[in-house]
C-alpha cells in the first residue's frame, strides 16, 4: 500500500483503523502504509487521525464485535506464522496424522472451509411428523415438517388445509 503522505483522508482512516484493531504490531502497520516513525509522531497529533482512531477503537471494541474481532485476530496471527509451519506440514518424516491435524487446525483457525460445512448442515435439517387424533374424525390430522435454522417448522403437507371444519369440543 502506498504512503498516506501527503495526507489522504481515506488512507488516514484505514491507517487509524489498522492501528486501533491492534492485529499487527504498530511497526508493521507503519511499514505497510509507508509511514516513518517521525511522520507517525506528527500524524498522531492530527485532529482527523485522533477522531478516526477513536471511532475505530469504539467500533472494534464493541461487545457485539467480539466474535468478528477474535476471528480476524486469529486469521492474522495464522497468516503471520503460517510459513513457520510449512516445513513441518511438508516433512514426510513427520507422522501423517500430525501433519494433517496441523493443517486442519490452521484452516479452522483461519475459518477456511467452515462456510461449506455450515451450509451442508443447514440443508440436512431434522424432520418431524405430528399426528393429532380428535374424537369424531376418521383420520388424524397429520403435519410433516422439517426444522430450519430459525427452528420454525416448514410445513410440507398438512391435513389442516382441507375445507372440513373441526368438530367443537
Amino acid at each position: 500500500m502506498g504512503s498516506i503522505l501527503p495526507i489522504d483522508e481515506e488512507k488516514l482512516r484505514q491507517f487509524a483503523t489498522e492501528l486501533a484493531r491492534d492485529i499487527k504490531p504498530p511497526n508493521h502497520v507503519l511499514e505497510e502504509f509507508g509511514v516513518s516513525e517521525a511522520d507517525y509522531d506528527n500524524i498522531k497529533e492530527m485532529r482527523a487521525f485522533k477522531a478516526f482512531y477513536e471511532a475505530a477503537l469504539v467500533e472494534w471494541n464493541a461487545a457485539a464485535n467480539t466474535q468478528k474481532r477474535a476471528k480476524l485476530k486469529a486469521a492474522a496471527m495464522t497468516e503471520e506464522v503460517l510459513h513457520l509451519f510449512y516445513p513441518d506440514i511438508s516433512d514426510r518424516t513427520e507422522p501423517l496424522n500430525a501433519r494433517v491435524g496441523l493443517l486442519q487446525t490452521l484452516a479452522k483457525i483461519g475459518g477456511l472451509g467452515q462456510q461449506e460445512v455450515a451450509q451442508q448442515a443447514a440443508g440436512s435439517g431434522q424432520f418431524f411428523k405430528l399426528e393429532i387424533h380428535l374424537n369424531g374424525r376418521d383420520s388424524p390430522i397429520v403435519i410433516d415438517g422439517q426444522s430450519t435454522n430459525n427452528l420454525a417448522p416448514k410445513l410440507t403437507e398438512s391435513a389442516l388445509a382441507d375445507d372440513e371444519p373441526l368438530d367443537e369440543f
